[in-house]
């Protein structure tokens, strides 16, 4: 059965789960709780250290290739767990199958877009579903500074493209939708199968002659569990760890430029 996905501004996602985190048993005694979010985001060890609250994949992209590697998600070996770290750091090929998962899914909400979203989603399968947005706050992008949303755009360059991607593909159906018109009987049994084959016939139709076009691509940083490099600003983290034999591994992973200064975090 194709999913049904439900995606979220990475920026946003990310101010709220650091809010959220401050609140978590595993944050009690951890810097994060004393500092505000521009704080916290000039502060690359306690960063590496709650890693989750930023990670690039998190929003999206980890869930659409099966790379997630929180222990609350997958139960994973040592190998498995760097191997998936390998593979979320081939951005290519992450992007190449994220697009093909999102593209296989039956039905994209975006949900800053809940209104349509939902019209769609009743649309393509005859359910018709409320859904409220209980974690509304001051919190929004629109209340950061520039340098503080900027900066979680570049820690997270795979999500933001995902989700723009996402957003013109979701666009593109809410257009044929309207093209097509959803003036059918509640009880039309025919109704979703058809429904669901015009959408994606005209949908197809539609990415080759339209002016669909992929989003600008954000060369922002990487990240390992306990590694962090950023091309703009030329400077690479290790977080040093007490197992010589990881650490050479993770550095391995994202290694030294002979442009980048190099900081070692103990």
């Amino acid at each position: 059965m194709a999913p049904l996905v439900m995606l979220r501004h990475p920026v946003q996602r990310a101010i709220s789960h650091f809010h959220f985190a401050k609140t978590l048993t595993w944050t009690k005694g951890m810097e994060i709780r004393k500092l505000s979010l521009s704080e916290y985001l000039k502060n690359p060890k306690e960063m590496l250290n709650t890693r989750g609250v930023w990670q690039d994949g998190q929003a999206a992209v980890s869930w659409f290739t099966g790379t997630h590697l929180a222990n609350w998600a997958a139960k994973l070996r040592p190998d498995q767990v760097i191997q998936r770290e390998e593979q979320s750091l081939n951005w290519t090929a992450m992007l190449d199958l994220a697009l093909e998962n999102l593209h296989n899914s039956l039905w994209i909400g975006i949900l800053e877009k809940m209104d349509q979203s939902l019209t769609l989603l009743e649309y393509q399968t005859g359910l018709h579903v409320k859904m409220g947005h209980a974690n509304r706050n001051s919190r929004s992008q629109a209340n950061q500074p520039l340098e503080v949303t900027e900066k979680l755009r570049r820690l997270m360059p795979m999500d933001m493209f995902l989700y723009e991607y996402a957003n013109q593909l979701h666009d593109l159906r809410w257009r044929v939708y309207m093209n097509i018109g959803a003036e059918k009987e509640a009880n039309d049994t025919q109704h979703n199968a058809s429904a669901q084959d015009q959408l994606k016939h005209k949908e197809h139709h539609d990415l080759n002659v339209s002016s669909f076009v992929l989003p600008k691509y954000i060369y922002g940083c990487q990240s390992s569990r306990y590694v962090l490099r950023c091309p703009q600003e030329r400077i690479r983290y290790q977080l040093k760890t007490s197992q010589t034999v990881l650490d050479k591994q993770q550095g391995k992973l994202l290694p030294y430029a002979h442009n980048y200064s190099t900081i070692l975090l103990f």
